[in-house]
């Protein structure tokens, strides 16, 4: 960023100038940090990523919260700038959701609920191994965002992460 774009940005949060003498008010960015928080928020409150989660015998609504996760990302992803490190994990985020509701569909598995369950046996495996690679793809960047902005891991996200490296 250059020096005029960083006094661009700084000028853009003025809000006041106060006298007699000297003053000036503005409003601070959102720390990367608080966006990541945040994001992780949400992403628990939709419990599709919970591995303990009872809903996994229902596409039509880990579908629907797959939807609803990338759709609050975008907004929220809307505060921040593109060449951030929170941007682009929550980019990584939003693409695994539109992953795994492309593969219920091509599956035709996204219209099965509580009251249809999946008929067969290999409509249920495609499911799962699509939910399976949904919560390891999230694991990730959930992972390198915790680490990164120094968040503990919420206790219903820690099952989708990946497992620690054994070999050491």
């Amino acid at each position: 960023m250059t020096t005029w774009e960083r006094w661009k940005e700084v000028a853009s949060r003025i809000t006041g100038f106060s006298t007699p003498f000297f003053g000036i008010e503005w409003q601070p960015p959102v720390s990367e940090r608080d966006i990541a928080a945040k994001a992780l928020t949400y992403i628990v409150s939709r419990n599709v990523l919970d591995v303990s989660f009872e809903k996994e015998e229902s596409p039509e609504r880990t579908y629907y919260d797959a939807e609803k996760i990338r759709e609050e990302l975008t907004k929220i992803m809307q505060e921040i700038s593109w060449d951030t490190t929170v941007f682009r994990q929550l980019d990584a985020i939003r693409e695994a959701c539109s992953i795994f509701r492309r593969r219920l569909r091509e599956g035709k598995l996204e219209r099965y609920g509580y009251y249809s369950p999946i008929p067969n046996e290999v409509g249920k495996a495609q499911f799962l191994q699509a939910l399976g690679g949904f919560r390891a793809a999230c694991g990730i960047q959930i992972m390198v965002l915790c680490v990164t902005y120094k968040i503990d891991v919420p206790a219903k996200l820690a099952g989708c992460l990946p497992p620690p490296d054994s070999s050491e």
